[in-house]
């Protein structure tokens, strides 16, 4: 169980995080999609996720990943979140949850999920496991340099 004021937040969290990572949301391959795999050599993790426009421009997003329950949420909860949101829409979210996440500042959409996923920035050793879905994610749709 976590401890501490940062780690006494996380705790009622934690039954969403586990729901999340059994119960996967989004977690099938996406056919004539773009795709990436990383992979966090530390600890295993690795995540693909799959990015298709449907016709009206909305995202489609999947993430197949193995690994810590961590992990597995995160990519679960991103695609959740993204799921059906427009590129310009998607882009500076996932910026914002980024930032959120590594200072603890910004405002993301009210999401019970996004803020389990925030409160896990206190476990600064999963910091990777939690953010490697939206580095993925913000690889395939950044525009190139």
């Amino acid at each position: 169980m976590a401890s501490g004021e940062d780690g006494a937040k996380f705790v009622p969290y934690q039954d969403l995080i586990l729901q999340h990572a059994k119960s996967l949301v989004h977690s099938q391959p996406l056919r004539e999609a773009k795709e990436i795999t990383l992979t966090n050599r530390l600890c295993g993790d690795s995540v693909t996720v799959f990015l298709r426009l449907d016709a009206s421009g909305a995202v489609e997003i999947a993430v197949v990943a193995s690994g810590c329950a961590l992990c597995r949420a995160s990519g679960s909860i991103m695609a959740q979140t993204c799921t059906g949101l427009s590129v310009g829409k998607v882009l500076p979210l996932v910026a914002r949850f980024q930032k959120k996440f590594a200072t603890g500042v910004g405002e993301l959409p009210a999401s019970e999920s996004l803020a389990a996923l925030t409160a896990l920035r206190s476990f600064a050793t999963r910091s990777r496991c939690v953010l490697l879905p939206w580095e993925a994610l913000l690889t395939l749709i950044a525009p190139a340099p």
